[in-house]
């Protein structure tokens, strides 16, 4: 009735009188340690090929929702779903692949919507201009894990930084659960700054964390660069060298106090300590309720323990204003027990940074 706005007649459900497959119920049965049959068939198959014989679409409305260019994977579960209301009719010798529960239901959704390009727009040729309602950059089905990491950032916008680390497979989904707070985080005057770690990231420990804070300079010329500029001036006074030499973008916000420095690389030229200790003073002047720092960090099952040091450093800081939202991704099928990146949580537990944990299976 959704699709062609007629009534649902009630013949709507008979299986045609040939079965199109003859199969011994044996053969159809399935164990509880076999993979689904729908689930593999939508793995297996390319685009256009699910009009083939080897999905025989029977029921009536099944087979006109394919004719008007509904995509192929959703005509196979919206028929499932159909036959589990015919499953006490006598039919279940042709039922073999009903939906047993509505976890079912939800793994294939999550499975359609983590390859869109695949499952739902097999289909080109849509009749009456029907298009499919579906946003390839909205979230699907991470509500309870966007309302956490919502959750926290509003209480960092309050004047308290905080930690939040997503687990995860590759493909999960983690960074657009990170993304999804981005515009929040620009509404409220904040910044955003991110940084992947790749496997070569262990050979300049803190280059990466250095790059992500370098980004800041720039976002704040376009906002409060007089107010921020003033306030570095004040904060570092003789020693704003030694922070231009570690953000180099620093230099936009005091053209006046920039001066010609040796071209080295940063994290070679200073010790971490003095790393960690210029970046800390760095984050008290820039963050602030008005204006919290969200710090995203892609992969850090690469980052070395150093970089995941200075982070420690940050967020515990007790001694000065610090506002950021630290939110680090790892895949947890690539990390064991004992990876730097538990020692964290537990360093920042014991730190009292409230620090929260979610895993996307």
């Amino acid at each position: 009735e959704l699709f062609t706005h007629e009534p649902f007649h009630d013949d709507a459900l008979a299986v045609d009188a040939a079965p199109t497959i003859n199969e011994p119920d044996q053969k159809r049965a399935r164990n509880s340690h076999e993979v689904s049959s729908r689930k593999k068939l939508m793995l297996t198959r390319a685009k256009g090929d699910f009009d083939r014989a080897e999905i025989p679409f029977q029921l009536p409305c099944i087979i006109r929702m394919q004719k008007l260019g509904i995509p192929a994977s959703i005509c196979l579960m919206t028929q499932n779903l159909l036959e589990c209301a015919l499953r006490g009719n006598g039919n279940g010798d042709q039922l073999h692949n009903a939906y047993e529960s509505l976890a079912a239901v939800g793994e294939d959704l999550h499975l359609l919507l983590l390859d869109p390009d695949r499952f739902l727009f097999d289909n080109q040729s849509i009749e009456n201009g029907m298009q499919l309602l579906y946003r390839s950059g909205k979230l699907y089905g991470r509500d309870k894990e966007e309302t956490l990491i919502t959750d926290a950032f509003c209480r960092v916008s309050r004047g308290k930084s905080e930690a939040f680390f997503i687990g995860g497979f590759s493909g999960s989904g983690k960074s657009m659960l990170v993304d999804s707070l981005r515009d929040r985080v620009k509404c409220v005057g904040g910044y955003t700054i991110k940084h992947k770690f790749d496997p070569m990231s262990q050979e300049k420990p803190l280059s990466g964390v250095i790059s992500a804070f370098n980004q800041i300079c720039l976002m704040i010329k376009g906002r409060a660069r007089p107010v921020i500029a003033k306030k570095l001036g004040e904060e570092f006074g003789v020693d704003f060298s030694l922070l231009m030499r570690l953000l180099p973008n620093v230099s936009v916000l005091l053209p006046e106090h920039v001066r010609p420095v040796i071209n080295v690389d940063a994290g070679e030229a200073m010790n971490a300590r003095s790393v960690c200790f210029t970046l800390l003073r760095f984050v008290r002047v820039v963050s602030s309720p008005s204006h919290p720092v969200m710090l995203f960090l892609d992969d850090i099952q690469w980052a070395d323990s150093t970089a995941l040091d200075v982070i420690h450093t940050i967020l515990s800081d007790t001694m000065g204003s610090s506002c950021m939202f630290f939110v680090g991704t790892y895949r947890d099928n690539e990390v064991q027990v004992d990876h730097d990146i538990f020692d964290l949580i537990e360093r920042l537990e014991i730190s009292n940074v409230r620090t929260t944990k979610v895993y996307l299976a």
